[in-house]
């Protein structure tokens, strides 16, 4: 008996080992959500000044993976079972260890979401081929909600690679027809947008079709630039 045969076979088990992944990955969201924005910008302003360097910040932002993280008003840095994805928040009863600054709720509500997503996903789904892409769509649409509410911005990092695998997911069949991806993007732009503008949720709006993927395509349908807030597409 295989490993995919044994979490088949144990239910329980896998719920546990998913209801553990979600919460690991919404803490790694959490950071995504937080600091790409802010090191996009730098990098932008890299790449625009023509000028000489001193005229960029001499600090970057903290990358995704590198620099611990820290209480933004006292900078205490958060020791590792402070960071305990949601019982660290628990624990800290919704504030900082050193200044009593109290913690956004955000942070484990995004967690806790996460989590009950991956459950649900791996509940729908099972152990198969579609679990993998589709906890990854999941997880990068959580991510690019929460990005687009706090700055109207869809990164071409998440989305791009999001593109491309939601074109090979389902040109293998994983979700849907890619014919009937096209007919639906074409029915939802709107006539004044280019069609190259809206290239981009072509395949990711095939995956509509996957009612285990509803508790975070749901989500993205109140995002800011699918409601026309934003004029990036």
């Amino acid at each position: 008996m295989d490993y995919l045969d044994l979490l088949t076979a144990m239910p329980t088990a896998t719920g546990l080992l998913g209801l553990v992944l979600g919460l690991v990955v919404g803490s790694f969201l959490n950071v995504v959500i937080i600091r790409l924005p802010p090191r996009l910008a730098y990098q932008w302003q890299v790449d625009q000044t023509t000028s000489e360097s001193s005229q960029v910040s001499a600090k970057p932002p903290p990358g995704i993976v590198l620099g611990r993280s820290h209480c933004p008003t006292c900078n205490h840095v958060i020791r590792w079972w402070e960071n305990i994805p949601l019982l660290g928040y628990l624990i800290l009863r919704g504030r900082c260890s050193s200044c009593q600054t109290r913690i956004s709720i955000r942070y484990p509500a995004i967690e806790a979401f996460t989590a009950a997503v991956t459950l649900v996903i791996i509940w729908r789904l099972g152990v198969s081929s579609a679990l993998v892409p589709a906890l990854i769509f999941s997880w990068m649409l959580i991510a690019l909600t929460f990005i687009d509410v706090d700055h109207f911005l869809l990164p071409d990092i998440i989305t791009l690679p999001l593109l491309w695998l939601g074109l090979l997911v389902n040109l293998a069949g994983g979700f849907c027809d890619i014919h009937a991806g096209r007919y639906l993007h074409d029915h939802s732009r709107s006539a004044e947008q280019p069609p190259a503008a809206a290239i981009w949720p072509l395949p990711c709006r095939g995956w509509l079709y996957s009612d285990a993927l509803w508790p975070t395509t749901g989500l993205w349908l109140f995002s800011p630039d699918w409601c026309g807030m934003n004029s990036r597409c």
